[in-house]
């Protein structure tokens, strides 16, 4: 009898879905965040009008689904029109007002250029 017999074989795993624990993983169902959805939702609704929408502060204790709940909105705005670019920028990552700035520039499609010379020249016509 070897002890190796009843270990798990390297194609065999202990989960039914690995990705599940994964840092970026966002079901495809939020249970019981419904409530806190729909806010969301609403104030993000003026927008799909082309209105301003309102400002969020999201906050609360650690692991209770703020960012899965925001990010399930933002996946479902962004299914739902291409009007409206949702953004999300995980502050952890991007810890620097710098970073945040050009990790938005970098998903809106723009080139973020700095330290160049804005002063305008005029430049005179010969003859005056």
């Amino acid at each position: 009898m070897s002890i190796f017999k009843d270990m798990l074989k390297s194609e065999e795993s202990l989960f039914k879905d690995e990705i599940a624990l994964d840092y970026e993983y966002l079901p495809k169902l939020l249970p019981y965040r419904e409530k806190e959805q729909f806010y969301l939702a609403n104030c993000i609704k003026p927008l799909l009008m082309k209105r301003n929408g309102k400002n969020l502060f999201i906050h609360g204790a650690p692991g209770i689904g703020k960012t899965a709940a925001t990010r399930h909105v933002l996946r479902d705005l962004e299914n739902e029109t291409e009007d409206v670019i949702p953004i999300y920028v995980n502050c952890w990552k991007k810890n620097t007002t710098y970073k945040i700035v050009l990790e938005m520039c970098d998903i809106l499609g723009y080139r973020f250029t700095q330290n160049k010379k804005t002063e305008l020249k005029i430049l005179s016509t010969p003859g005056k």
